[in-house]
């Protein structure tokens, strides 16, 4: 081997240096890694202890004991806190959609009893289990990966009560007050791990399998409006608000691009697909120019004027992954451009109604 001008070849005892500095450089990564955090099955597990205890609080505000439902909500704020602390996943993760909507749910009900006691006013009796705030979102959170309106594993479909009340292959899923010739708890509290649901997860807490049993033996009773609606569109009867200082732009009567007429057919053949109805992708609802400027689980997506910093813009763009639409569909040329030019006009709407 020749050696380069200046540089002897031959053996040379290894530096005591280069072991210690790769242990440090290791110790800098671990300690890195446990600084980032992650989302733990532990952490998954408190998340749904919390989730039961809003639910724990809604049946004490039903029964006018809302000193009891305040504990209830401070006890599922700290058990979410610690959660955020260790993970360091934000307040806004998807991870805490569910428990972010009950939480807001139980406040506004709090809200409204103004710290008061009694014997409650529902259509209700104050011990019973309610199927909208009690029982739905147990079964938002657990089942719909399999059982909703994308995908129903075995032929089984549980997002609506109709649908949680008729029939699987073995017999009817809930029999009105008897728990224990129901299906639907049979498979949640099975020893058998290759039965019990959710399949691949974690068995639902004790808290939450008392809740459905409670329910089916106290007769399985419907409390919403509609029994066909999807779980979904029920925990979102109260529409979404614009985030503050979030404004519907109107025309100024020099715009080149029409929202109406250019912007709005693209979105309903690429985009609406996914991004509507009771759950869509990423928290965002395209179905309207009211939900778009809403914004999804990451925020608002759409800043008049700004298209370098909205992420609708750098996601259909390019500029950010992964790319929109996330299907073989591009948006053309001319899409492109138009969205471009609406975005520096200020992304007016157009419409005669931007919440139809």
């Amino acid at each position: 081997m020749t050696a380069a001008p200046g540089l002897s070849v031959g053996r040379r005892r290894p530096s005591r240096a280069l072991p210690l500095l790769a242990g440090l450089l290791l110790l800098v990564v671990f300690a890195g890694t446990l600084s980032a955090g992650e989302f733990t099955s532990a952490h998954r597990r408190q998340l749904r202890e919390a989730q039961s205890k809003l639910g724990d609080a809604a049946r004490k505000i039903r029964a006018g004991d809302t000193a009891a439902a305040q504990t209830a909500v401070a006890e599922a704020e700290s058990l979410v806190e610690s959660i955020r602390s260790e993970s360091g996943y934000e307040e806004d993760h998807a991870v805490f959609r569910s428990y972010n909507r009950l939480l807001q749910s139980r406040k506004d009900a709090l809200g409204e009893a103004g710290g008061t006691t009694g014997s409650g006013g529902g259509e209700m009796a104050s011990d019973e289990v309610s199927f909208t705030e009690d029982v739905s979102p147990i079964l938002q959170a657990q089942c719909m990966r399999c059982h909703g309106e994308r995908r129903q594993s075995a032929g089984l479909r549980l997002d609506s009560f109709a649908a949680l009340t008729g029939r699987a292959r073995g017999g009817p899923l809930v029999t009105p007050g008897q728990p224990r010739e129901s299906l639907l708890l049979a498979r949640i509290v099975t020893d058998d791990a290759l039965r019990r649901m959710p399949k691949n997860g974690a068995p639902l807490s004790d808290a939450d399998a008392k809740t459905i049993s409670e329910w089916i033996e106290q007769g399985a009773k419907f409390d919403g409006t509609e029994m066909r609606a999807t779980l979904g569109s029920m925990a979102a009867a109260k529409p979404k608000e614009l985030p503050v200082g979030v404004t519907i732009p109107k025309p100024k009567g020099n715009e080149t691009v029409s929202f109406k007429r250019d912007i709005a057919p693209f979105f309903v053949s690429m985009c609406v697909g996914c991004h509507s109805g009771p759950n869509p992708r990423s928290g965002l609802s395209l179905a309207s120019f009211h939900d778009m400027m809403a914004g999804g689980d990451s925020g608002t997506v759409v800043i008049p004027g700004d298209r370098e910093n909205s992420r609708l813009f750098r996601l259909t763009g390019g500029l950010e992954l992964p790319r929109m639409p996330d299907s073989q569909a591009r948006l053309t040329r001319k899409n492109y451009e138009d969205l471009k030019t609406w975005f520096d006009e200020g992304c007016v709407f157009d419409g005669d109604d931007p919440k139809a």
